[in-house]
């Protein structure tokens, strides 16, 4: 369990979604999956769309349903309670012939969409989607296994220790291949659903998450940092050393592009430019996290002359400081 005063982490930033045809999606984008979204009221195209599928659903197969359910989730278009019926119960049928792509897809959307009718299927995609991977390793793919993981945790759906020590294993076979957005989000949703890792998927998820090449943006070292503490795990001081130059790299950006970047707020009242923002959700889930970890005991310390430090706490004073350097600036007046 967490630690007190805890938050929840965020479960509305950025969700992994694939492209219909492959699976190379990574992240797509900020995308809530709430029900507050389009309806076929506020789009009236979707719904001659939903309409004519409820007509011809007997017809689809599982590619045709992931895609379609996809491509509403997508769009953010919540449809009908009618179209729901319909489409769960072709996609329980269809289940057993679907391909690891389809389940990744449909847990997706069911979980970004908060569909009541995931509750029926993601139990099923989890048994389906073990079995794949179990009968074919060579079916394991990192973007598949973060939507599926996702899904369950944005869904709040708990497939049990044995499956995510199942899924934990697949992933192990292909942690060097993650990109920084889906070792975020794949630690995320473990603590979401209060999962801690074992040591050996750690040492290898720390080693990718610290020579990938890829960037980590705010949001995703904000994640990594309340994943950590809140299963009470003490991150490796080389992991911290690179979110710390990661930070300091995008606060350099933000004073040579915004010049005062302090002050400069979009209309969410984010700070900064795109692709490096910081949200406030970031900066006080960030000083939470800190803060819980720079309590743990730690080991790590180097002496120079007569001055023993903690390396571990040093590195995390530096990702306090670059937090604290994007607060706005009190007006005096």
């Amino acid at each position: 369990g967490s630690t007190s005063g805890s938050t929840s982490g965020s479960t509305s930033g950025s969700t992994p979604g694939s492209t219909p045809g492959g699976t190379s999606g990574g992240t797509s984008g900020s995308n809530s999956g709430s029900t507050s979204g389009a309806t076929a009221s506020s789009a009236p195209w979707l719904g001659r769309v939903e309409r004519r599928v409820v007509q011809t659903i007997g017809t689809y197969n599982p590619q045709d349903l992931s895609t379609l359910l996809w491509a509403f989730a997508k769009l953010e278009f919540v449809p009908s309670f009618e179209f729901q019926a319909s489409f769960e119960e072709r996609a329980i049928g269809s289940i057993e012939t679907c391909e690891t792509q389809n389940l990744a897809n449909m847990a997706w959307a069911y979980a970004a969409l908060a569909l009541p009718g995931a509750a029926s299927v993601l139990p099923l995609v989890s048994e389906k989607f073990e079995a794949l991977l179990r009968d074919d390793p060579r079916k394991i793919n990192p973007t598949e296994l973060v939507m599926v993981l996702w899904a369950y945790a944005k869904f709040g759906f708990d497939p049990g220790a044995e499956s995510m020590s199942n899924l934990e294993s697949a992933c192990l076979k292909v942690v060097d291949q993650m990109q920084p957005d889906q070792l975020t989000q794949y630690l995320w949703a473990s603590a979401s659903l209060r999962y801690r890792p074992r040591f050996c998927f750690l040492r290898k998820y720390e080693a990718r998450a610290q020579s990938a090449p890829a960037r980590f943006d705010t949001e995703a070292v904000t994640l990594t940092l309340w994943a950590y503490a809140t299963l009470g795990l003490a991150p490796g001081t080389k992991l911290l050393e690179r979110f710390a130059d990661e930070l300091e790299t995008i606060g350099d950006f933000h004073k040579h592009h915004n010049g005062k970047h302090n002050d400069k707020h979009n209309d969410a009242g984010s700070v900064g430019c795109s692709g490096c923002i910081f949200k406030p959700q970031d900066l006080s889930l960030g000083f939470w996290s800190a803060a819980v970890l720079v309590t743990q005991p730690s080991t790590v310390t180097v002496t120079t002359g007569v001055t023993t430090y903690d390396v571990r706490q040093t590195q995390l004073v530096r990702i306090v400081t670059s937090f604290a350097s994007h607060l706005p600036f009190c007006d005096p007046h």
